[in-house]
């Protein structure tokens, strides 16, 4: 059992060893620097993404000890974004795992076991659930859309996105070219080829022809034929090598990452206040919504078996929560309404969309002239792909209900 899980235990204990959170109260310096695909403006935004505040109550990232040689890789700008998309794509996890935790209170949801008979109990029993259902039913109601809007907005990023990108780098990092040697002739070759008339292609076909002919392979002694094809057998297959340097990786890693940054919508402003203020929104609903089980269990407390507290008022605060409950509620409903309309205007602004296809060729006037170059230009040997758009994800809203305004 120890052996099985040995490698396990060596990948949580080396990322015991180099993975730090920092709780940060003030502001620190940023390691971002202007470069292809990160301007100043969108340095700001990265800097001031409020997504780390949700997961505790203070600002957390998160930082790597690099040992050698992968701090010739990674700088510490790649590091900071990396703790501001895992902040980003954790917020809107959290928030979609509370909310499908609010269907696990099952005496909230129903009355079990249901009370059976006509007698006066059974009749205020009834009552009761009655009562409690109807208040309930638009909390249920909106938990279920932004449970709906939350599920799909993480698949696209993380399936459309974040593993479509990181699929088509891992496959950048892992080709390799062939050998010169193997691959390019002599000129010797070259004149001799040009005399002749000929080129390597013909002399190939040629080849293959003569292989293929039957009658020709007939007419040869066996042993002429036989050596040759156990000279083809036993030729050395090409020699292949990686053809990435560590600063061609550090270049390609680096442009990787603030794609994705952009791809994410995470670069955003529009987007992510709409998206930050849901998220607030939803963590008020679910505190509420718990309030609320909690009130109902002390008034069943106080009604069927006699626990009275002298200090709470369950009646007064039962109201209160309540109210509170549907305020929150259409400030959720808002929320789901604000982010498909930022949404829907990224879909028409044409700066974006130019970004979103690598063709933003716009420089930033702070930008030095060794970043001075477009975003995801062949000279860097690795260029980001073009994958779908947020139409795809505007789409599957559309079949929400009351998910924002429709568009014509």
């Amino acid at each position: 059992m120890q052996g099985q899980h040995a490698d396990e235990d060596e990948q949580l204990e080396l990322a015991r060893d180099l993975l730090r959170l920092h709780l940060v109260k003030s502001e620190a310096p940023s390691p971002l620097a202007p470069g292809p695909g990160l301007r100043v403006k969108v340095i700001k935004t990265l800097n001031s993404s409020p997504f780390r505040t949700l997961l505790f109550t203070v600002p957390a990232t998160l930082s790597m000890q690099l040992p050698s040689p992968l701090d010739m890789v990674f700088s510490p700008a790649d590091l900071y974004l990396y703790s501001c998309i895992n902040s980003y794509l954790l917020s809107m996890r959290r928030a979609h795992i509370r909310l499908t935790n609010l269907w696990k209170i099952s005496s909230l949801r129903r009355h079990h076991p249901a009370p059976s008979g006509a007698d006066e109990m059974t009749v205020e029993l009834r009552e009761r659930w009655s009562v409690r259902t109807t208040s309930m039913r638009s909390s249920w109601t909106t938990a279920s859309a932004a449970i709906f809007l939350l599920a799909e907005t993480e698949a696209f990023l993380q399936t459309d996105i974040v593993e479509a990108l990181w699929v088509h780098f891992h496959a950048w990092l892992t080709s390799s070219s062939a050998n010169t040697n193997t691959t390019t002739s002599t000129p010797g070759q070259d004149s001799e080829n040009r005399r002749d008339g000929t080129d390597g292609a013909d002399e190939l076909e040629e080849e293959s022809d003569e292989e293929d002919d039957i009658w020709l392979q007939d007419s040869q002694p066996p042993s002429r034929s036989r050596n040759q094809r156990e000279q083809r057998d036993t030729k050395p297959a090409p020699k292949s090598h990686p053809s990435h340097d560590p600063q061609s990786l550090a270049t390609a890693h680096a442009l990787y990452l603030r794609t994705l940054a952009h791809r994410i919508l995470l670069t955003e402003v529009t987007f992510t206040e709409a998206l930050y203020s849901l998220l607030v929104h939803v963590d008020h609903l679910v505190a509420h919504t718990h309030r609320l089980h909690s009130i109902f269990i002390a008034l069943d407390l106080e009604s069927d078996a006699g626990v009275v507290d002298a200090f709470v008022d369950l009646h007064s605060e039962e109201a209160e929560v309540t109210a509170l409950l549907r305020g929150v509620e259409r400030k959720v409903q808002r929320g789901i309404g604000d982010v498909v309309s930022a949404l829907r205007s990224l879909e028409n602004d044409p700066e974006f969309i130019a970004a979103w296809e690598g063709d933003d060729t716009s420089r930033d006037e702070a930008a030095s002239d060794e970043h001075d170059m477009s975003f995801g230009d062949d000279t860097l040997g690795y260029r980001p792909p073009r994958l779908g758009s947020i139409t795809r994800l505007l789409m599957k809203l559309d079949f929400g209900t009351w998910l924002g305004p429709q568009s014509d």
